[in-house]
């Protein structure tokens, strides 16, 4: 899933996101750098 798909779900912003994985509360599925980020439903 792409970052804005993400937020949409749970709805909170592309921002806020992107703040918790600076702080470590959710990392995407993927540490590529070249890649948009992506994250992964969890369970």
């Amino acid at each position: 899933m792409k970052v804005k798909e993400v937020s949409q779900l749970v709805g909170i912003s592309v921002r806020t996101l992107h703040h918790y994985d600076e702080i470590g509360l959710l990392t995407p599925s993927t540490s590529e750098k070249r890649l948009p980020s992506l994250f992964r439903p969890g369970p």
